[in-house]
C-alpha cells in the first residue's frame, strides 16, 4: 500500500509539474508571437496591411480588447485574390485587358489620390447649375464617375483613371452624357482607348486639338458669346433670349456637310459652317452661359437620317427646338427665290411639342434607355400659336385675317394649321390664285406675282408678293 501510494503521489507529482511546464511554454509563446506581431504592425509590414481584418484583430488583443475574432475571415483563396489580384504564378497579365503587370502598385497609389483627388473636385461646384440635365438625372454613383471625367477632360489628362469601375459600357454611357450637357467640350468626341484591370479602368482620350490651340478657339468663342450677349434686351423674357440664341445661329451659320468642327461650337459659332450637331450645342451653349437649360438630343429624322437638336427650359415647361431646321435654306432644301428677309427663318421649330416634333423624327434608342427626356406637351410658346396663326381647321377666318394684313401694306403672311386636310384645303384656295386676286384688290396693283411655300411636317404655309 506504501508503494502504491508513493507511486500515485509521483505520478501525481509529475502531472502538476507537466501542467505547469505547459502554462509556461503556452504563455512564453503566446508572449513571442504578440511581439512578432506588434513588431509587424510597426513596421507596416505586408502581413498585415494585406490583411485588414487580421491586423484590425491582434490590434484589439494588445490593446485588451475583447473583441478579437474578425466578424468575416478571408478564406486562403480570398486572401490570394486581394494580394494578388486574381493573378496566378506565371501569369502575370491575367485580369488585364491591355499592358503589363508592372508598376501596378503605382498605379494603384495614383488611382486613390485620383479618387481622393475627385471627392473634392472643384468641378462638382459647377453641377449646381440647373442647366446640366443629364448630370441632375442621374444617381449619384454616376455622378461621381461623371464629374471625375469631366475634371479630367477639362484639364486634358491623358490617363483618367476610375477605381472600383471595370464596367466600360457603363463609362461610355456616362461619358456620353458628360459631352452632351457640355458643349464648351470642344476638343474631345469620346475617340480613345482604355485598359480594363480587374478593380479599376483607365482612359486614355485622344483630343482633336493643343492645349494652345484650345485657349485660341476659347478666346474667339468668349467673344461671340459677348457678341450674342450684346443683342439681349435688360428685359427680354426667357422666351426672347431662346428666340434670340435661335437666330443667332440658325441666321449667321450656313449648312455645310463635312465642314471642320462640324460637331462642336467651333463650326456654329466660329467658322459659322456646320450641320446640325454644330447649330444644336451652338445654341445650348449661347442659353447656358444665360443660365437657361437646353438639351443636346440626337436621333433620326425620316428619310434624311441622323439628326440633333434641342429640348429647352422656359420657365419651367420644355418645349422641342430644332435651330438647323429653322434655318429655311436647310429645311426648304434650295434659296427660295424673292422671299423676303422676315421669312428666311422658319421659327415654327422654335418651341415646338412632343407630336408636333416628332411626326419626321425619332430620339436615338440609346439615348432613350440611358435618360427619361422632359414631356414636351405645351403649345403656349409655339410661334404660330403666339402670333394669332394657328387654325385647328380651315376656316374663312384664315382668309379675313389674310385681307386685314394686305390692307396694312403687309406683303407676306405665315400661317399653320392643325391638321393635313386643312392645309390642303387652303392650298387648293391658294392654286385658285385667291391670294392673288386679293392683293391686287387690296394693294391697287396692275399685276401681282406671288409665291409659296409649304412645309408638310410643320403644316405651314408662307407666302409672299414679289
Amino acid at each position: 500500500m506504501d508503494d502504491d501510494r508513493y507511486y500515485d503521489d509521483y505520478y501525481e507529482d509529475r502531472r502538476q509539474r507537466g501542467r505547469r511546464r505547459r502554462r509556461g511554454n503556452g504563455f512564453f509563446r503566446l508572449v513571442i508571437l504578440l511581439l512578432i506581431l506588434a513588431v509587424c504592425i510597426y513596421k507596416k509590414e505586408a502581413l498585415i496591411t494585406g490583411f485588414g481584418t487580421l491586423s484590425e484583430s491582434v490590434k484589439g488583443l494588445l490593446s485588451g480588447d475583447n473583441e478579437i475574432i474578425p466578424e468575416e475571415m478571408l478564406s486562403l483563396d480570398d486572401l490570394k485574390e486581394k494580394v494578388t489580384g486574381g493573378q496566378t504564378e506565371g501569369d502575370p497579365g491575367a485580369g488585364e485587358t491591355d499592358n503589363a503587370a508592372a508598376g501596378r502598385d503605382e498605379e494603384d497609389r495614383a488611382a486613390e489620390q485620383s479618387a481622393a483627388d475627385e471627392e473634392t473636385s472643384p468641378a462638382e461646384e459647377i453641377f449646381s447649375s440647373d442647366v446640366y440635365y443629364y448630370y441632375r438625372n442621374m444617381q449619384e454613383e454616376d455622378r461621381k464617375i461623371y464629374r471625375q471625367l469631366y475634371a479630367g477632360v477639362m484639364d486634358m489628362e491623358q490617363d483618367i483613371t476610375f477605381s472600383s469601375l471595370t464596367d466600360y459600357d457603363r463609362l461610355y454611357r456616362i461619358e456620353s452624357l458628360v459631352i452632351a450637357d457640355h458643349p464648351e467640350i470642344f476638343w474631345y468626341e469620346g475617340a480613345g482607348t482604355y485598359t480594363q484591370y480587374t478593380t479599376k479602368l483607365v482612359l486614355h482620350p485622344d483630343y482633336t486639338i493643343s492645349t494652345e490651340e484650345r485657349k485660341n478657339r476659347e478666346e474667339k468663342i468668349a467673344a461671340a458669346v459677348q457678341e450674342f450677349k450684346s443683342r439681349i434686351g435688360a428685359d427680354e423674357t426667357a422666351y426672347e433670349q431662346v428666340a434670340t440664341a435661335f437666330n443667332y445661329i440658325a441666321g449667321n451659320c450656313k449648312y455645310v456637310e463635312g465642314a471642320p468642327d462640324d460637331q462642336n461650337i467651333c463650326s456654329s459659332l466660329i467658322y459659322h459652317e456646320s450641320v446640325c450637331a454644330g447649330y444644336a450645342r451652338g445654341v445650348q451653349y449661347l442659353l447656358q452661359q444665360l443660365g437657361i437649360e437646353c438639351l443636346y438630343v440626337w436621333g433620326t429624322i425620316t428619310e434624311r437620317g441622323d439628326h440633333a437638336w434641342n429640348i429647352v427650359n422656359i420657365d419651367g415647361t420644355y418645349y422641342h427646338s430644332d435651330p438647323t431646321f429653322g434655318d429655311r435654306s436647310f429645311s426648304d432644301g434650295t434659296e427660295v427665290e424673292n422671299m423676303p428677309e422676315a421669312l428666311a427663318m422658319e421659327y415654327g421649330y422654335l418651341c415646338m411639342n412632343d407630336e408636333e416634333a416628332l411626326r419626321d423624327r425619332v430620339v436615338s434608342a440609346e439615348l432613350g434607355g440611358w435618360a427619361s427626356l422632359p414631356v414636351c406637351s405645351s403649345t403656349e410658346m409655339s410661334y404660330y400659336h403666339r402670333h394669332g396663326w394657328y387654325y385647328p381647321e380651315y376656316a374663312e377666318a384664315v382668309w379675313d385675317e389674310l385681307s386685314h394684313e394686305l390692307g396694312e401694306g403687309q406683303r407676306f403672311f405665315r400661317v399653320q394649321f392643325g391638321t393635313e386636310e386643312a392645309m390642303q384645303q387652303f392650298l387648293d384656295e391658294l392654286s385658285e390664285n385667291r391670294y392673288a386676286k386679293m392683293a391686287l384688290e387690296k394693294l391697287s396693283l396692275s399685276e401681282v406675282r406671288t409665291y409659296t411655300s409649304p412645309n408638310s411636317t410643320l403644316r405651314v404655309v408662307v407666302g409672299w408678293i414679289a
